[in-house]
Parts: C-alpha cells; structure tokens; sequence
C-alpha cells in the first residue's frame, strides 16, 4: 500500500477532513492533498506528526515511515531554530500579550516566552524552572500545580499532548521526563475544555491550554516547534492579566 492510501485511509477511519488533518498535524491541507495523491514525499518528522494527529498505533506509524520510504529506527532530533525562527517566534508569543505564552522545543523546554508568562512563573520555585523544562515548570511541587485550587485535571491532559509530541517528533528527554510523571497521569481525560484554575499572588485565574504548531511544511526546525497559550477563559481573568502586565513590574525570563 503506498503512503498516500495509507494516509487516506486512516483520516478516513478517525472522520478527520484534510482541512483538520492538516491542521492537528502542523501543515496545511493543500499539502495533505499532495501527500495522499502521491504528488509529494513526506519527511519522517511530517509523517510521525500525521500519525500522531491521527492517533496511529505504534506499529501503524512504522508501516506508515516504511510506505513514506524512511527507516523506522531511532531519528536524530530536529536541529534547533535559527535566529530567523526564533523572531518570528518572538513576535508571535509578544503578540499574545497580556496572554501568557510559551515556546517549546521537541523536548519540551521552553526556548522563549513572553512577559505574561514571565509574570505567570516569577513565584515558583526555582528547582521547578531548572531545565525550562514545562512538565517540570507545570506538575513539580513548587511548579503551577501549587497554585490549583482543584485536583488540576489539566495534569493529565498536559502528559497527554507531551505523549503524542514524542509520537511526531521523538524525544528521548521528552520520553524520560513523560515516564517520571506518568503515574500522576488520569487515563480517559479529554483536551478540549479542561480548564487550568489557579490562584496566584495577583488573583484567580482561570486558563485554557492551547498548542499550536508552524505551517511549515517538512522544516525540520519548526516541526520542533510547539507555541502554549494560556488563554483566559472568562472576564475575571482577562482582567486580571491586564492589570499584572499595567504594573511596573519586570518579568523574569526562565
């Protein structure tokens, strides 16, 4: 079976249009398009990103890299982005301000991130921030999870995006920091809106965590790449960022 039919097939069976595909997948559909007509050749870190927005089995994704024409073995991780990325990354995570917003790297470690999310982490504790790791920055003690004023079913739906990242792009410190907190993790939690509630020095804050990921079709470099937004989910939290980035107050960086 070629890739293209194979990659038909599966969007078929998870009722995904190119348009969602290629979305969930980081691309865009007219790329999708091309891929399942055969008219183009995916790279292995598209492929993984494809079946990992399709929810593909292990095995389903190495039949998948062998029908693409790469090998299934261990991959060397993307390279890391160059200053041209990194601007453009710069300027989208300032533009979210008085949101708070990150960027994160194949492994998960913040590369950049904006005054909002500055503000957001200057309480931690500082072992949550060594690494600039985000597991470790969110679910450590001293991390976000201090600040829950529930039993932060965001947890789970955290570990689960990070699983499926090492799906699209494999991740040995990704994988190895997911098999520390896995036993935090709540199977059957669902990632469309799960809130993250917390209640931080400046008020009460109650945020929704969005991924997203370049269009850039088989770019080694922003295939990497994952943008988190904390996005407020009501008015009282709109209101409560505006007035921390109004206060002279620097923001730390990670």
């Amino acid at each position: 079976m070629s890739f293209g039919t194979a990659l038909r097939a599966w969007r078929t069976r998870r009722a995904l249009s190119q348009e969602g595909l290629a979305h969930a997948a980081g691309t865009v559909a007219r790329h999708v398009s091309r891929l399942e007509t055969g008219r183009a050749r995916p790279s292995a870190p598209m492929v993984r990103a494809l079946a990992a927005a399709l929810r593909v089995p292990p095995d389903g994704v190495t039949d998948l890299l062998l029908a693409a024409g790469h090998a299934p073995g261990p991959t060397t991780p993307p390279p890391a982005p160059g200053p041209a990325l990194l601007d453009a990354v710069r300027r989208v995570l300032d533009a979210h301000d008085p949101t708070p917003a990150f960027a994160l790297d194949a492994a998960w470690r913040v590369v950049a991130h904006n005054a909002a999310a500055g503000r957001l982490l200057a309480g931690l504790d500082p072992a949550a921030l060594v690494g600039r790791h985000v597991l470790r920055i969110a679910l450590h003690p001293g991390g976000l999870v201090r600040y829950a004023v529930d039993d932060a079913p965001w947890a789970a739906v955290l570990l689960a995006r990070a699983a499926e990242q090492v799906a699209a792009v494999p991740s040995r410190p990704l994988a190895d920091e997911l098999a520390r907190w896995a036993p935090t993790t709540a199977p059957g939690v669902a990632d469309v809106g799960v809130p993250m509630r917390l209640r931080v020095p400046g008020g009460d804050l109650t945020l929704l965590a969005v991924g997203t990921r370049f269009a850039v079709p088989d770019d080694p470099a922003a295939a990497g790449l994952t943008i988190e937004t904390l996005l407020p989910a009501d008015a009282a939290t709109r209101g409560a960022l505006a007035r921390a980035a109004a206060s002279a107050v620097p923001a730390p960086v990670v």
